[in-house]
């Protein structure tokens, strides 16, 4: 996304495609704002309630949805670290590793 206002777009964070809802401030960026869903799965509704933060502290929203087939709710709710049945899932599989790798993409200036 380029200059200012809302958007989304697919693309790959650390090895998984997502969609995600972002927006640029129409004053310069001071920040960014990186919102997870709850189990409503709505990335866009979360992108759009946080708006008028945004721009009134000029921060970049980034929303990722994380879709229920892939993180179903038991398993997002606990990061995906466990089963649902608190067995351990391999580190490689955790969705909490995507979160630096979606701060690196919004910093490097792809969203």
């Amino acid at each position: 996304m380029t200059g200012t206002g809302s958007d989304s777009c697919t693309a790959v964070i650390g090895n998984v495609r997502m969609t995600l809802y972002t927006h640029h401030p129409a004053r310069e960026a001071q920040g960014l704002m990186l919102m997870c869903h709850g189990n409503s799965g709505n990335a866009e509704a979360l992108r759009d309630f946080a708006l008028p933060l945004s721009e009134r502290l000029g921060l970049i929203i980034v929303a990722p949805l994380f879709d229920r087939r892939r993180f179903p709710p038991v398993a997002y709710q606990r990061g995906h670290i466990t089963d649902g049945r608190g067995r351990p899932r391999p580190p490689e599989r955790w969705a909490t590793r995507l979160v630096p790798a979606l701060v690196d993409w919004a910093l490097d200036g792809r969203s």
